[in-house]
């Protein structure tokens, strides 16, 4: 599957600076990462984006991260992320009230998966 321009631009991007913030990045068996097929990466993190820059640089493969609605109130950064395949997500703590908006992450992560790409999901590794 090829991985679209833009998101090969903007992971060149980001491992551009990824190299200036960290001195080495390791990546242990890269080769288990399948080239093709459906791929379901999930992480835990302390609530930092640059975990996904991590691994969008890492991985070959073009990966659909899950990110909170609160990213796409930008117009700018809305189009930069939907066009990245960057699937947005209602935490309760983003509305309280939107909750049912979840089932549309949900349904857009099985259309992901179906189409044999990668989904990236992040948990937020402590309880606040």
């Amino acid at each position: 599957m090829k991985v679209p321009g833009l998101y090969r631009f903007m992971r060149w991007i980001i491992a551009l600076a990824l190299g200036f913030y960290f001195r080495r990045i390791e990546r242990f068996h890269p080769e288990r990462v399948p080239a093709t097929g459906p791929v379901l990466f999930t992480c835990n993190h302390p609530n930092s984006l640059t975990d996904s820059f991590v691994v969008g640089a890492a991985v070959p493969r073009k990966v659909n991260f899950v990110a909170t609605v609160q990213l796409f109130r930008f117009a700018p950064l809305k189009w930069l992320l939907t066009s990245c395949g960057v699937i947005p997500i209602n935490r309760v703590k983003d509305d309280p009230k939107g909750m049912r908006s979840v089932a549309d992450t949900f349904a857009a992560c099985y259309q992901v998966l179906e189409r044999g790409e990668a989904i990236g999901i992040f948990s937020r590794g402590h309880h606040p």
